[in-house]
């Protein structure tokens, strides 16, 4: 993975980790720890000029939580996850409340993903 990224794009994932939405919470307690099958992640990770929610970097697998922003940033979502794609990476994208309301079910979802 490149570790190119400017050190203010560093402090803005530092900052994201210290300021997690209920539902990123909620993954990562799941997900921290190789706690979801022994499954290495990562979470707020800097990378070119983007913050990754958490990242599954053996396997190139993305996991994006969309809050409500997500409503208005469609198109640019959509430029950025062509943009990873391209380099091999897949992604997977869950709602908050996909994660408040079924969380057994997206921890389903990403299982499979990462297989």
């Amino acid at each position: 993975m490149a570790r190119k990224y400017s050190r203010e794009l560093f402090q803005v994932s530092k900052d994201l980790r210290k300021s997690q939405t209920e539902a990123e919470e909620i993954i990562w307690e799941k997900l921290k720890s190789k706690k979801l099958n022994g499954l290495k992640f990562r979470r707020q990770v800097p990378y070119d000029t983007f913050v990754l929610d958490f990242l599954y970097p053996s396997k190139k697998v993305i996991l994006e939580i969309d809050g409500k922003i997500h409503l208005k940033t469609k198109i640019r979502d959509q430029e950025r996850d062509e943009y990873f794609i391209e380099k091999g990476y897949k992604i997977l994208r869950i709602k908050n409340e996909e994660v408040l309301n079924n969380v057994a079910g997206v921890l389903k979802r990403i299982r499979k993903i990462c297989e």
